[in-house]
């Protein structure tokens, strides 16, 4: 409920940075961006709820990667697949390709570091 009202805010406020994906929309969307972090996140996932704001901010700063959520819970097909086992697990895809991934929380500097260490 709370990840929900921020994004509200999100939505309410302009441009939104992260895009919220489905099982439906995730294979698009990671095929049509050259670099894309996902968040795989679940609203009962404290540690997640945590993240999310970081996720926020780097989409904000970092233009030449893009962004999605995808909630693992009511979308366990391509959590499946990526065999999500932990949340929060952050994946790094290039060119529809996963090449890494972070599990549980991160600061902002470290995940800054590791996206644009694997952007490059």
């Amino acid at each position: 409920m709370f990840y929900h009202a921020i994004l509200q805010i999100m939505q309410d406020g302009g441009d939104i940075k992260v895009t919220e994906l489905t099982d439906q929309t995730f294979d698009e969307f990671i095929k049509t961006h050259k670099f894309v972090v996902i968040d795989f996140w679940a609203e009962w996932c404290a540690p997640c709820l945590i993240l999310s704001p970081v996720i926020d901010q780097l989409a904000e700063e970092i233009s030449s990667v893009s962004f999605g959520k995808l909630d693992s819970q009511n979308n366990e097909n391509t959590a499946n697949k990526y065999s999500v086992m932990s949340l929060p697990t952050i994946m790094f895809f290039k060119e529809g390709k996963e090449v890494d991934q972070v599990i549980g929380v991160s600061s902002k500097g470290n995940l800054d570091r590791w996206i644009k260490k694997n952007a490059m």
